[in-house]
């Protein structure tokens, strides 16, 4: 699968949803298995999804070449333009922004390849907030970190949030992103 994009998504599920959840409702709709790639849980632990090689069944006539990446969260069937975050904890924006980075690098893709649900499907809600400049300038300013830190987690951690994080909360060390 060459992926040419990333799409962003929330699964508008009950806050503690686990994957094993969402890929059981993700079945119920005739999807094979869980239709999203990487998922992000309310502690910011980053879960692995569908395989990465797999089209995913996350966004309709798109899913052929993206990567879907998704934060468990309810967040609101009509509100598409809130701003980033707004439904979700700390360490889950700071997974979230850390994943799309990490991808953004693995699939040399740009930040201008980067799109919420709602992009494609106006008649959805999801990602629950636009990707818009300021999101992309965001996401621009963790990748440049990306680049001079040689991809040192801590100094990601502390450009997305300005804050140091103890050994024991290390999100993007959740799964190998290879």
């Amino acid at each position: 699968m060459k992926v040419k994009k990333i799409i962003l998504h929330i699964t508008a599920t009950k806050p503690d949803a686990t994957v094993e959840e969402i890929t059981k409702m993700h079945i119920a709709r005739g999807f094979s298995t869980i239709g999203y790639h990487f998922l992000v849980d309310q502690s910011g632990n980053i879960i692995k999804g569908r395989d990465e090689t797999i089209p995913g069944a996350h966004c309709f006539g798109h899913n052929s070449d993206s990567i879907g990446i998704s934060y468990i969260s309810r967040g609101s069937d009509t509100d598409s333009k809130s701003p980033f975050g707004k439904y979700m904890t700390e360490p889950q924006k700071t997974s979230y922004l850390i994943l799309i980075a990490e991808l953004i690098n693995k699939y040399h893709l740009t930040v201008t390849d980067v799109y919420g649900h709602n992009f494609f499907n106006k008649g959805k809600a999801c990602p629950c907030f636009q990707v818009d400049t300021e999101l992309k300038k965001t996401i621009q300013s963790l990748l440049d970190t990306l680049q001079k830190s040689s991809q040192n987690p801590p100094e990601l951690a502390e450009a997305v949030n300005g804050e140091d994080f103890d050994d024991d909360y290390i999100p993007y060390k959740a799964i190998p992103i290879s």
